[in-house]
């Protein structure tokens, strides 16, 4: 298979009528990003849909979407080795995104993920070491968001 991915192009073999014959995705994006579960409801039954969003904008896009038919369900904040300090991408459940001042005075987005862990910009940081100005987003105790 020589020169596949040469171009930053899938051979159009490569995918069937059937996209489960090759569950293949090619996801160029700036790290980090989001990967979603939102259930869609309707008259009959639900269905999950899944995204990767590129960026914070998309996923408070998607959040202000939300109604009693289309809720998201969960959300992981994925990162590469150089954020995440572990030595390869990571997938973590985001708790919380809140807008806070640093310690220069800007203001920037805070990152909460499980196990304690706070992300601003690319860096991992102490969650003491800013002033939070506003909650943006909270996953709720138990099940969806």
């Amino acid at each position: 298979m020589k020169g596949l991915f040469e171009s930053r192009q899938i051979a159009p073999s490569l995918f069937q009528s059937d996209f489960m014959d090759r569950p293949f995705v090619q996801q160029s994006v700036p790290a980090p990003w989001f990967y979603i579960s939102v259930s869609v409801l309707n008259v009959r039954d639900s269905t999950a849909v899944m995204y990767m969003l590129p960026s914070f904008d998309a996923l408070e896009d998607v959040l202000k979407y939300q109604g009693k038919n289309y809720v998201v369900e969960s959300i992981q904040y994925v990162t590469p080795a150089f954020m995440n300090e572990s030595g390869e991408w990571k997938m973590e459940n985001l708790l919380e995104i809140s807008e806070v001042v640093d310690g220069y005075g800007a203001h920037a987005k805070a990152f909460n993920v499980d196990g304690g862990r706070t992300y601003l910009g690319f860096d991992l940081v102490d969650g003491a070491s800013f002033k939070p100005l506003r909650i943006i987003f909270k996953r709720a105790a138990k099940g969806g968001i």
